[in-house]
């Protein structure tokens, strides 16, 4: 009975005077969202708080006239007023200038409008709001000409060219040194490309001239060989080696074989064995 009761002692838990925490008291229910939203306007993130929407610049009729390339609106506009209000000023959407939609126009005037800009001093080191200085936007040779030209033709100390990422300058001389470099190369290379060919169809017909020797041999082999078997020569590839018969619709490889030799019929290779054997015999007597 002892150990029982110690077992029980030791097995078992005993909780007195355990204290449950006060209930809290009863909140009055919120009746409306907007007390909600004032009751935890701390926790509301800000990201999620509506935030104003920038203000479009409307374009200008000097904005309008590069951006769909109409280089006589854009000279008008230009000679009007020396330097034009509107020249360098930002607009739509991107916030660009007059220059930065001349550059990105896909019209053949592009060129011409930059170049015009550019002349009545447009500045090209101006970034949009996407930090992009116009001749970021040139994307054809052409475009990139323009403003290389222009930077020739105003001078270095116009303009920071180098913050505008513009290319080295280039006059017309030398413009036409380097379309006279490039049809020189183009010239070179045709008259590579012509030894080259040349080369080659001289390899070529030394190759077909090899192959034909090699085929003339093997030819003149098989025809000595035939002939001290005692057979014609060769009419055809699928004829029969003894009689001569074209075998038609078969192949050489579907002919009757024996040796090196294809026949028509067991026939033409029954008679064929005769006479080399007797071919043979008289060989072998003569010695």
């Amino acid at each position: 009975e002892e150990v029982v009761r110690v077992y029980t002692n030791a097995t078992s838990i005993v909780v007195e005077n355990v204290q449950l925490p006060p209930e809290p008291e009863s909140e009055e229910p919120i009746e409306t969202l907007e007390e909600l939203l004032n009751q935890h306007e701390k926790h509301v993130p800000q990201i999620l708080k509506q935030q104003k929407q920038p203000e479009i610049i409307p374009m200008t009729p000097l904005h309008k006239a590069a951006h769909y390339g109409n280089h006589a609106t854009l000279s008008s506009l230009l000679t009007s007023t020396s330097p034009h209000p509107s020249l360098n000023n930002l607009a739509g959407e991107s916030r660009m200038t007059p220059l930065h939609f001349a550059t990105q126009s896909t019209t053949p005037t592009a060129p011409l409008c930059i170049t015009l800009l550019l002349t009545a001093l447009a500045n090209p080191t101006l970034p949009d709001a996407r930090n992009r200085v116009p001749y970021f936007l040139a994307d054809t040779e052409p475009k990139r000409l323009a403003f290389r030209k222009a930077r020739h033709a105003l001078g270095e100390d116009q303009w920071d060219w180098e913050k505008g990422k513009v290319g080295p300058p280039l006059s017309d001389a030398d413009l036409v040194e380097k379309k006279n470099k490039a049809a020189e190369k183009k010239k070179r290379q045709k008259a590579r490309a012509k030894i080259k060919k040349a080369e080659e169809r001289t390899k070529a017909d030394l190759e077909a001239k090899l192959k034909k020797e090699e085929e003339e041999r093997i030819n003149a082999e098989a025809d000595a060989k035939r002939f001290r078997a005692g057979l014609a020569p060769k009419k055809a590839e699928n004829a029969c080696d003894y009689c001569g018969t074209l075998y038609k619709g078969r192949r050489r490889n579907q002919m009757f074989a024996r040796l090196d030799y294809v026949y028509c019929t067991t026939v033409c290779v029954k008679k064929h064995q005769r006479d080399l054997m007797a071919a043979a015999a008289t060989a072998r007597l003569s010695r």
